[in-house]
């Protein structure tokens, strides 16, 4: 099965001044069917940086108050997400729009590799305690609209117990970050229904996600967090890759 090889994946993205090109590690992908669509969109989400004074003299390199930066990149739209601790703070929050209207030029190169489905909790398991890189595949669908997406993603963190006695052999997937998507939302644009998350699941046919939202931790204080949970019957891929 051909899944993304995450590490010689990028997107690079050139200011419109072409004062800069910045190449972005790939995070994950999801490639999202709109309804009647058999192609579907890819979508990626890069990887996250720090606020920064590119280029810059000092005597500090790192903007104060910082904040967290990553990007969502589709076909036409982008997706700044700036993440600061307070998301009252007025530069913080999501800025969306046509790509080409916000950027010089915006390339995604996704490379792909061949790997091997693990085809049971047992071959998961060998694949984890052989030190294997996982890369996971989730399918999810809203009955609602008819709009699906598949997911694929790292798998960073995964949690085995092998078998023992009467014990099967048991896995955990806790991994991300990922995007996932509001299928119910109408945003304009469109790009920002999808939103970075955690996966967690340790049975093929159910994926759980938490979702990063702006989250109350006093009376009008808020900060981005991983706090707002969605589950999905799903079908899940555990792919292992050999030979790197």
């Amino acid at each position: 099965m051909l899944v993304p090889d995450f590490g010689r994946s990028f997107a690079t993205f050139v200011t419109l001044d072409h004062g800069n090109n910045a190449r972005i590690q790939v995070e994950a992908t999801c490639r999202y069917f709109r309804p009647g669509d058999a192609e579907g969109e890819l979508i990626v989400l890069v990887a996250s940086c720090k606020a920064e004074d590119t280029y810059g003299a000092g005597p500090s390199l790192f903007l104060v108050p910082n904040y967290d930066f990553c990007a969502v990149f589709g076909a036409a739209e982008y997706q700044i997400i700036r993440s600061f601790a307070n998301c009252a703070n007025d530069h913080a929050g999501v800025e969306a729009g046509v790509t080409l209207e916000r950027f010089a030029e915006v390339g995604v190169d996704v490379r792909m590799i061949e790997g091997d489905v693990c085809a049971d909790n047992s071959a998961i398991v060998r694949a984890t305690l052989s030190n294997l890189p996982l890369v996971g595949q989730t399918e999810i669908a809203d009955e609602a609209t008819g709009a699906r997406a598949i997911l694929q993603y790292p798998i960073k963190t995964m949690n085995v117990r092998p078998a023992e006695g009467t014990k099967p052999d048991l896995f955990q997937v806790d991994t991300g970050p990922m995007l996932v998507p509001d299928f119910a939302a109408s945003p304009v644009p469109d790009i920002r229904r999808f939103e970075p998350a955690f996966v967690a699941y340790n049975a093929l046919d159910q994926a759980e996600f938490v979702i990063q939202k702006p989250t109350g931790i006093a009376p009008g204080v808020f900060t981005p967090h991983y706090s707002e949970t969605r589950r999905f019957a799903a079908r899940n891929t555990v792919v292992s890759i050999a030979g790197l």
